[in-house]
């Protein structure tokens, strides 16, 4: 059991380290070590996600999940020119990544399967953060503030954090 959530709390390490990478701005990074970071994280969301294959909820969203971190990956491998193309798509990513924790949110009551309270209301606060990080940082790269890296950086480290601490919650049922 314990090492289905270790895949969990290791994509979350790996995308919190690209957060690192990211907030210590250095632009040559982007090409390779960021993207592998999240293909990375990828992978290991969708072992997370076969393992939990009889969860009507899980299952999917993380299948979902890790398509996308793959897909992030190769975006930020193909298409940025520049460190502002790379703070654009960490901006967007942020801004789904809120939506889809929402969305697992509200899927979740939808059925009739014991919710997890404490974990649904940190994925809430991690969906919310992330629309917000996302605004934000969309706000910093228009106005070309010098600390959109440290920023996007920033947000992302707290981002992949969650990821580590919520497979702590998901043997605390609390209903």
């Amino acid at each position: 059991m314990m090492k289905k959530h270790l895949y969990l709390s290791v994509c979350g390490i790996s995308i919190a380290l690209a957060g690192l990478v990211v907030a210590l701005g250095s632009h040559t990074r982007f090409d390779i070590v960021i993207p592998a970071l999240f293909i990375f994280g990828g992978l290991l969301a969708f072992l997370f996600a076969r393992s939990n294959s009889h969860h009507k909820i899980a299952y999917p969203y993380h299948t979902i999940q890790s398509i996308g971190l793959v897909v992030f990956g190769l975006l930020i491998g193909l298409v940025p020119q520049n460190p502002t193309d790379l703070l654009d798509l960490l901006a967007y990513y942020m801004l789904l990544f809120g939506l889809i924790e929402i969305i697992y949110v509200f899927s979740a009551f939808t059925t009739q399967l014991k919710l997890h309270m404490v974990m649904l209301t940190l994925r809430v606060v991690t969906g919310v953060f992330g629309i917000v990080g996302g605004i934000v940082i969309m706000r910093f790269v228009f106005s070309e503030n010098e600390q959109a890296p440290l920023l996007a950086g920033s947000f992302l480290v707290i981002l992949g954090l969650s990821f580590v601490v919520m497979p702590y919650f998901f043997d605390n049922k609390s209903k």
